[in-house]
């Protein structure tokens, strides 16, 4: 652990790049993610489906929790 914290001490501006890069590929991926399951999770099917009705308030937290994430990581 303490080789851990040395290194840490010794290359601080690496470790901050890394941490803005993987941010930055995060984002990217949650906003990939919203742009291809957003429109099939709000559209309403025109042949009722029960199961996939039922399942609509978990798809509108699914997607709003992605939105708080990508928020928060901004």
């Amino acid at each position: 652990m303490t080789i851990l914290i040395k290194y840490y001490k010794e290359h601080e501006k690496f470790y901050s790049k890394v941490i803005i890069h993987l941010m930055g590929a995060l984002i990217a991926a949650d906003l990939i993610w919203i742009i291809i399951v957003m429109p099939y999770w709000t559209e309403t099917l025109k042949p009722s489906n029960k199961y996939w009705d039922s399942l609509s308030g978990v798809h509108s937290f699914a997607l709003w929790m992605c939105f708080v994430g990508i928020l928060l990581k901004v």
